[in-house]
């Protein structure tokens, strides 16, 4: 090996080979981790790695659809009240999170839970954050549009949206011969919307699907996620680090998980960890404020009646676990 080191040329290519092997290695760890919903890495798909969103058979979809969507989305007209909006809780400029650590509803009311980011929501198998029967896209907006605690729209609210001539424009274009501004109609619109929120650009996706290498500290970062000893990826899985998802070409059931935040004997459901630097506060009720926060909770075993397994890090692997999260 010295004289070939004198000789200036296996050296280099197999520093090549040994980094590509070792990249292919992590890949193919990974890959078989994620197994459940990683489909061909070219496959078309509105996310890349996924099949496409399953629809339901009367959802509409269109252009027309999703700009109607977005318009009502942002609307504080919607409300019962007058004066919130989806985006109130969805905030568009946050990967449509909230800031708070539980969402305020109509009239002032602090509600149970923090709103979680609605990005790749459309692939979920099931909504909000510990309700098994919430199992479509359509149901999981109609409840807060509904409740009087939260957005309590109703038919006065409708018609003043119906009246605004530019909101009365897009419907008919979106639902030609429409006499009216329904509730069906804007749950279908805001599904329609939503749906359309698709990201799965990041850093991780580069490296999966484009050969682009991570960051050291993050690839490190990356093969603690998927290790048997931290286990992250058991709740934590596919291309959008989340519970079960549902596409075109396979349905998954929902999972909820007791991870005790707060010590309650409740199980919630795994969100994605796409963004998750940009979408704090975490957990259900908003109660863990920052990404370091969340991995000594998980360190510990989680709160009272886990089924986590506590598990021990070096300062260095705290820190490149927190370089991973943060990159995605």
């Amino acid at each position: 090996m010295a004289a070939s080191a004198a000789a200036g040329e296996p050296l280099p290519a197999l520093a090549v080979a040994l980094i590509r092997f070792a990249r292919l290695t992590l890949a193919v760890a990974l890959a078989l981790t994620l197994a459940p919903t990683l489909a061909p890495a070219r496959a078309s798909a509105e996310v890349r790695g996924l099949a496409a969103q399953r629809y339901p058979a009367d959802a509409v979809g269109s252009t027309a659809a999703v700009a109607l969507g977005e318009r009502v989305f942002a609307d504080v007209r919607l409300s019962g009240d007058g004066t919130m909006s989806c985006a109130t809780c969805h905030d568009p400029e946050r990967r449509f999170s909230e800031a708070r650590a539980r969402s305020m509803g109509a009239a002032g009311a602090l509600l149970e839970f923090n709103a979680p980011s609605l990005v790749n929501s459309g692939y979920a198998a099931s909504f909000g954050w510990s309700a098994p029967g919430l199992a479509t896209l359509e149901a999981s907006i109609r409840r807060p549009l509904l409740a009087p605690a939260e957005l309590g729209s109703d038919a006065r609210a409708l018609g003043t949206l119906w009246r605004d001539p530019e909101i009365r424009a897009a419907t008919q274009r979106a639902f030609p011969g429409s006499d009216g501004l329904y509730l069906d109609t804007v749950v279908a619109a805001l599904a329609s919307y939503v749906r359309s929120l698709v990201d799965n650009d990041g850093p991780l996706a580069r490296y999966l699907y484009d050969d682009e290498p991570l960051p050291d500290a993050a690839a490190r970062g990356l093969r603690l996620f998927v290790s048997p000893r931290l286990d992250c990826s058991r709740c934590h899985r596919g291309p959008l680090l989340s519970g079960p998802i549902v596409t075109t070409s396979r349905a998954v059931p929902p999972r909820f998980y007791r991870t005790g935040v707060g010590d309650v004997d409740v199980a919630f459901r795994a969100p994605s960890l796409l963004f998750v630097a940009h979408t704090a506060p975490y957990m259900h009720d908003g109660s863990l404020e920052r990404l370091e926060d969340v991995v000594a909770f998980y360190a510990r075993g989680g709160g009272a009646d886990s089924e986590l397994q506590p598990f021990v890090l070096t300062a260095s692997e705290r820190a490149d676990l927190l370089a991973f999260l943060r990159i995605l």
